[in-house]
């Protein structure tokens, strides 16, 4: 959360989880997009870009220790 906190510092720097009980919304950018994966780990990312497919997403330690842009299928 504290890259997210980077480009929006109203958001609050809580764990992703957090968000997950917040009402959900329609994906727009500058928009915080919540993952849950298969593993039980949440993600945060923020969206840049918003296309037909998917969107493109700002984040970090999607790979550890890493931070960049990605395209997220809408079915991810």
């Amino acid at each position: 959360m504290r890259y997210i906190h980077k480009f929006l510092p109203a958001a609050p720097l809580v764990d992703a989880e957090f968000y997950a009980s917040m009402p959900r919304t329609t994906p727009a950018v500058g928009r915080v997009v919540i993952f849950k994966y298969s593993t039980g780990v949440w993600h945060v990312a923020l969206i840049k870009a918003i296309e037909d497919k998917g969107f493109w997403v700002r984040e970090a330690n999607f790979k550890p220790c890493e931070s960049g842009y990605r395209f997220v299928l809408w079915n991810d």
